[in-house]
C-alpha cells in the first residue's frame, strides 16, 4: 500500500471513528431528552401519580404527589405513602390494594387523602396493571383524582333534592286542604240544612233527603280526592275512566262556586255540546281545572276593574277536546311565560310555584299540552287539549 493510500485510510477510520462516537453521543443525548420529557408528562399528569412493581413496592410518584402531599420521596417509599391517607380510611384503601395484588386486576376506591396544609380532599384512587408479551404483570400504574368538588356538587344536590320534595310535600298538603275542605263544608252546611227540615218547626222529609243525598255526594267527593292523593303517594297507575268533559268541568264549578262570589268574580262558560269525551283520571283532571281556576281568581283578587272569568269547551278538528280557562287579571309577563310551568318558578310573593308545574305534569300524562296567552284588553287565557274519546250529544 502506498503512502497515500495509508493515509486514506487512515482518515476514512477516523472519520468513521468520529462518525460513531457522534452517533452514539446524539443516541445518548436523544434517550436523554425522551426520558426528560417523559418524565416532564408524568408531572403534569392532572392527578396524583404513582408507580409500584409487581408485588406493589411503590417506586415512584410524580410531581403533583409530592406538592399536595408535602411528602419527600424517601417519606413517601415503603409505607410511607400511607401517611397521606386520612387515618379513617386507611385500613379500607390498605385491604383494596391488597385485593386487586391479589387479583391481579385493575381496581378502585374513593378515599379522603390529607393535604400539605392539613385540609382534607375526596379523592378517586385507581390501580391498573401493565403486562407483558405474556400477560404476566411487571408493573403498575397509579392515579389518585380530586372529586372533592364533585362530592361537594352531589351533596348539594340531593339537598336540594330533598328540599324540593318538602316543598312539594307543602304546597301539596296546602292543596289537599283546600281541596277537601270544600266537599267538607258543603257537608256541614247540608248537614245542618238537613237538621233544619227535620225540625218539628219546619219539618219536610222531601228537603232532607234532599240535603242527606248532597252529604253522600260531597263525602265521596272527598273520598275520592283522598284515594287519588294515596294513589299518587304510592306511583300508583292513573285511574282511567270514560270522562265527559262537559260534566266534569261543571262539577269543579260547583266546588269553587263560593269563592268566585267571595271575590266578586263574574262567571261565564261556553261548554261546547260536542265537546264530548276523553280517556283519563277523573280526580287529577279536575285538579287541573280547580288549579287554574283558582290561580285566576286569584289574579283577579286585587283589582279595581270588573273581575270576568270564562270557561270554554271545543271539540277540535283533530279529535282532541280544548278546555280554556280566561281571566282579565294582570297577565302574564311575555318574558316569562316560557318559565311559568317550570317547578319552584312562581311570580308570587308567598308561592312555592308547583302548581302549574303539576298541572302540566297532569296533562301530558294524559297526552295533552298547556299553554297560556295574553288575553284581550287584559288578563290570561292559559288552554290545554286532551286525547278525545267518543263523541257525546249533552244539552247546552
Amino acid at each position: 500500500m502506498g503512502k497515500l493510500d495509508r493515509k486514506t485510510a487512515e482518515i476514512t477510520g477516523a472519520t468513521t471513528g468520529i462518525g460513531l462516537t457522534a452517533a452514539k453521543l446524539f443516541a445518548t443525548e436523544g434517550a436523554r431528552r425522551a426520558a426528560e420529557e417523559l418524565r416532564l408528562a408524568y408531572d403534569m399528569i392532572p392527578a396524583l401519580a404513582w408507580t409500584s412493581d409487581n408485588d406493589g413496592t411503590l417506586l415512584s410518584f410524580n410531581k403533583q404527589w409530592y406538592d399536595f402531599t408535602g411528602l419527600t420521596r424517601e417519606q413517601s417509599m415503603g409505607d410511607g405513602w400511607a401517611r397521606a391517607i386520612h387515618p379513617k380510611d386507611i385500613g379500607k384503601v390498605k385491604r383494596k390494594w391488597t385485593e386487586v395484588l391479589h387479583l391481579g386486576e385493575a381496581g378502585e376506591i374513593e378515599a379522603r387523602m390529607l393535604r400539605s396544609d392539613g385540609a382534607v380532599r375526596s379523592f378517586l384512587i385507581r390501580a391498573t396493571p401493565m403486562r407483558d408479551d405474556h400477560g404476566a404483570i411487571i408493573k403498575w400504574y397509579g392515579t389518585n383524582i380530586d372529586i372533592d368538588d364533585l362530592k361537594r356538587m352531589e351533596e348539594a344536590q340531593r339537598l336540594l333534592a330533598r328540599a324540593g320534595r318538602l316543598t312539594a310535600l307543602g304546597e301539596l298538603t296546602a292543596s289537599i286542604a283546600h281541596e277537601i275542605n270544600q266537599p267538607l263544608m258543603a257537608i256541614i252546611m247540608n248537614a245542618a240544612t238537613c237538621l233544619k227540615w227535620l225540625s218539628e218547626e219546619q219539618f219536610d222529609l222531601g228537603e232532607a233527603r234532599e240535603a242527606a243525598e248532597r252529604i253522600i255526594r260531597d263525602g265521596n267527593r272527598a273520598g275520592d280526592v283522598i284515594a287519588s292523593i294515596r294513589a299518587l303517594a304510592r306511583k300508583a297507575p292513573l285511574s282511567m275512566e270514560i270522562i265527559e268533559v262537559n260534566p266534569m268541568i261543571e262539577s269543579v264549578i260547583v266546588l269553587t262556586r263560593s269563592e268566585l262570589q267571595r271575590n266578586d268574580i263574574a262567571l261565564s262558560t261556553d261548554l261546547d255540546p260536542e265537546a264530548g269525551t276523553v280517556v283519563g283520571d277523573r280526580i287529577q283532571l279536575q285538579q287541573v281545572v280547580l288549579n287554574l281556576i283558582l290561580n285566576a281568581a286569584e289574579a283577579m283578587g286585587s283589582m279595581e276593574r270588573k273581575r270576568l272569568l270564562h270557561l270554554r269547551t271545543e271539540r277540535r278538528a283533530d279529535g282532541k277536546t280544548l278546555v280554556v280557562v280566561a281571566d282579565s287579571g294582570m297577565g302574564v309577563d311575555p318574558l316569562k311565560r316560557d318559565q311559568i310551568f317550570d317547578a319552584f318558578f312562581t311570580t308570587k310573593e308567598a308561592g312555592l310555584g308547583i302548581g302549574l308545574s303539576i298541572c302540566r305534569s297532569i296533562v301530558e300524562a294524559h297526552g295533552g299540552t298547556i299553554w297560556v296567552d295574553p288575553n284581550k284588553p287584559a288578563g290570561s287565557v292559559f288552554s290545554f287539549t286532551l286525547k278525545g274519546g267518543a263523541v257525546v250529544q249533552t244539552q247546552s
